[in-house]
Formats: structure tokens, sequence, C-alpha cells
């Protein structure tokens, strides 16, 4: 039987294989009885074989059928790999279920392992997948890239573009927690290439233009995500989950927000206080409330704030990892600054900025950008022009230059003042 390149030796990568050595097309191959499309599916691993099947490819390929099937066709006696092999991912459903990524890491580091050992690519890609979830989740940003990639490049997500944008979404959402932004930028915006050439389910349509526009935002690129927020808008109605219609709402929110549109995101941000519900994810639930604290303090805003801090506190306290809590400081620091406590704001930012919290490049920006204002409400130019220019450097080290430029030119005008 002729090898394959990789040590996830599955059905689909061995009849590519025998088909090209044999030099057929797979329209060739599939001949009177199948389409093209069906022996792309088989060769992607979106559909398995029958048993018809194998002796009409069998036949056409001139091997016998055991040369395709191979490693598939295990024994589940007790004690067999192949058991094994259930049993651990029996094993990392059950702490998906639970939701503890710790835990979750763990048992799908079992799961690739006899997943590798076995030769099922499919069992090897999702217990990958889930991995590299729970990255995100632990804040290991850059182990989640490091996984994320293999799965970019594996022939089961280049087979399926539902696949192939749920990987990238969550590459662009790992990207730019680490102040990678241009990274962020091309992995969504190859997902939105694939989404344009083939069907992709609604939610993961929404869950790519949910990280674009954070990201765009980041970088300061103010009319492109007005133009995705548009299209992220038009899936709202074909969202079938509270929990995702509610991050749509908190997205449009912030957008308009930031446009000044300031009713309009206040609307929109009651939306997804109505939809999420903290007993299906407490911290998505928690996390909004404290970045829609945090838009409405920079709008000037006071009405419903402090409700929306404290209740947010009292969730991250149990379950908000450090970032979490760091942008809880942030969100009191600007809270302080709008009550007329500059001095009270500094303490608070200056906090955020010694403590090795996981902010990315960008978020630290902010911090600096605060600490800006409060430098100037207490009439220290030399120290908020510092700021400023402490908040250029790290949107440079993000690549968000139009946001760099910005604070680069407002050092500039405090200079002249």
């Amino acid at each position: 039987m002729v090898g394959t390149t990789t040590a996830m030796d599955t059905f689909g990568s061995r009849l590519r294989a025998l088909r090209q050595q044999a030099g057929l097309s797979q329209a060739a191959l599939g001949g009177e009885s199948y389409s093209a499309s069906y022996i792309s599916y088989l060769e992607s691993g979106r559909r398995q074989p029958t048993e018809e099947v194998l002796v009409h490819l069998a036949g056409a390929l001139g091997v016998p059928c055991d040369d395709l099937v191979e490693t598939d066709q295990q024994s589940y006696a007790v004690g067999s790999s192949a058991l094994t092999l259930q049993v651990a991912d029996a094993a990392l459903r059950e702490a998906q279920r639970v939701g503890d990524p710790e835990l979750i890491c763990a048992r799908a580091e079992v799961v690739i392992e006899h997943a590798v050992a076995a030769h099922r690519a499919d069992l090897w890609w999702q217990a990958q997948q889930s991995r590299m979830h729970a990255l995100v989740a632990l804040g290991r940003f850059a182990e989640a890239c490091e996984v994320g990639d293999a799965l970019a490049a594996h022939p089961i997500t280049h087979g399926a573009a539902q696949l192939a944008c749920e990987v990238l979404a969550m590459l662009g959402r790992a990207h730019r927690a680490q102040g990678h932004l241009e990274l962020a930028l091309a992995r969504t915006g190859e997902a939105l290439d694939r989404m344009a050439d083939e069907p992709v389910a609604a939610p993961v349509r929404a869950e790519v233009l949910i990280v674009r526009v954070a990201v765009l935002m980041d970088c300061g690129l103010v009319d492109e995500a007005v133009r995705a927020c548009d299209e992220l808008n038009r899936l709202r109605d074909a969202v079938d989950s509270d929990q995702g219609r509610g991050q749509i709402a908190w997205v449009v929110g912030n957008v308009a927000f930031l446009t000044g549109e300031v009713a309009s995101g206040i609307d929109e941000h009651a939306t997804a206080e109505q939809l999420f519900r903290p007993e299906v994810d407490l911290v998505l639930w928690a996390r909004f409330r404290q970045a829609s604290a945090r838009m409405r303090l920079d709008a000037g805003l006071v009405d419903g704030v402090a409700d929306l801090v404290n209740s947010a506190a009292m969730a991250l306290s149990l379950v908000g990892g450090p970032g979490d809590l760091a942008n809880l400081e942030m969100v009191r620091a600007t809270q302080a600054l709008v009550d007329g406590s500059p001095r009270e704001a500094l303490l608070l930012a200056d906090g955020v900025v010694d403590e090795p919290t996981p902010l990315s490049p960008q978020s630290r920006a902010d911090v600096h950008l605060l600490r800006h204002r409060a430098w100037l409400a207490l009439d220290n130019v030399e120290a908020a022009r510092e700021a400023l220019r402490q908040a250029a450097l790290l949107y440079e080290a993000a690549d968000a230059w139009q946001r760099a430029t910005g604070a680069w030119r407002a050092r500039a005008d405090l200079e002249s003042a």
C-alpha cells in the first residue's frame, strides 16, 4: 500500500494517495456511479464509505479493499487500543460538560496520543480543537496558536469550510490577545474568503465577524469595523441561540458607542444583557457587564454603571482569570476618573501597569491613555505626555498603527500647547 506523509493515516488520505498514484481524477474514480464531489467528501473525511462504495473504489484503483480500510477496521475487544481510545474520548467529553479548561487540556492530550497510535485523524482533530479552546480560556495564547496552526494545515480542515472558519476565528482571537493584530486580521481574512466561496453556518460566520470587528477596532480601523458590523447585524436572526445573539448585540453596541451613537449602543447592550444568562456561561456574562460599564463610562455616562461593575466583580472573583481582574481594575479606574477622583484613577491604573497580568499590548496602551487623562486632570502635562508616549509605543508593538499615530499626535499637541 502507498504510504502517506503524516502520522494521521486515514481512509481519506489513503484514498487520495492511491488515486493520485493511479493518475485518476476524482471524476474518473467516481465513474458513472459517484460524483467528483462525493469522492472529494470521502478524501476530506466528511463522508464514510459503505461496503458498496469500497468495492467500487477498490475495483477502480485495482487494489484489495483491505488496502483502503486497513487501520480503520479495528478490534474493540477488552484491553484493545481502539477501546482505550474510545474511553479516553468519553472522558474528554465529560470534561467538556464540566467546563474545566485544565481538565479538558489534560484529557485532550491523552486522546491525541491514543488517536495518533490508532491512526484516527477524526478523533485527533476533535481533541486538538477542544485543547485549543481550553488553552484560550486559560490565557495560554501562544500554545493555542501552535495547536491552531496545526489544525489549519490539516486535510480535515482544508476539506470543510465550516471547520476551517472555526479554527481561523479562534486563531484570530488568540493572536489578538497577544497583540499580534496583523496576524489576527490575516486569519480572519482567510475565514472571510472561505465564507465567500462556500456555505458556512450562521453561528460560525458570526463568530468570525465578532473577532474581526474587535481586531479592527483595536487597530483603529473604524470604517472597516462598521462595515463588518453591518454584515454581522444581518446574521442576527439566523443565529438560533440566546448567547450567540447576545454576543452580536454586544459587538454591535460596542461599535455604536465608539462611533458616537450612544443611544444605539445603550439599546444594543440592553438587548445583550437580557440575552446573556449567568447559568449558561458565567464568565461571558461577567465580561459583558464589565465591558458595558467601561463603554458607558467612556461615553460620560454613570447611570447603571455601579450595578454592572459590582455584579461583574462578584462573578469574576469566582471564575475570572488575571486578565479579567486587570480589566475590572481598569473599569474602576475609569469610574474614579469620571467621578472626579484622578488620583484614585492613577493608583488603580498604575496597579494594572505594575502587575504582570496577561494583557495584550493594545490593552496596556489603553491603560496609559487613561493615565494620560488622569494626569491632565491634575495639570501635570509632562506626565501626561509620557503616558501618551508609552501608549503609542505599545500600539506600535501591536501593529495598531492608526491608534499609535493618534497617540503621537496627541503628545505633539500637548508639547505645542
